[in-house]
């Protein structure tokens, strides 16, 4: 079941943003050089504002993180637990968002991905996402 993330919910969240910034820093160690995206306190300030929905079957088996911006859900950190990768999860997550934004009149499901993500890439773009606009960098 998908449902809001509740402050219980917190700790399992940040386990989870722990194991996808594992994940980053392997792609971009000098960009990825810190402990956690967010501590328990931002995490429980998403919680209230209603940012965070968790896909939870007994136990949390992935989330997302998320909010409206300018007629547009962005989709900040979506994350599934190693455990049930494959198992159709991450699918259900974002399936609830598009829903919930078509139901809330939006205008797009927007999300950024890095370069060198290529699971994640081919996961939204199987799921209907396309690019955008790319953003370049200069290596200093």
């Amino acid at each position: 079941m998908i449902r809001l993330a509740i402050k219980k919910d917190a700790p399992y969240i940040l386990k989870l943003l722990q194991e996808i910034l594992k994940h980053h820093k392997e792609m971009y160690p000098e960009r990825f050089n810190f402990d956690s995206k967010y501590g328990i306190p931002e995490i429980e300030a998403l919680i209230d504002e209603g940012s965070i929905y968790v896909y939870d079957d007994d136990v949390i088996k992935g989330y997302v993180i998320g909010w409206v911006e300018n007629d547009v859900f962005f989709v900040d950190d979506l994350c599934v637990d190693p455990t049930y990768r494959s198992h159709q999860v991450g699918t259900q997550l974002m399936h609830y968002i598009i829903e919930k934004s078509k139901k809330d009149h939006l205008l797009a499901v927007d999300l950024n991905v890095w370069s060198k993500n290529i699971g994640a890439m081919k996961f939204y773009t199987n799921l209907g996402f396309e690019t955008l606009k790319y953003t370049l960098t200069y290596k200093l």
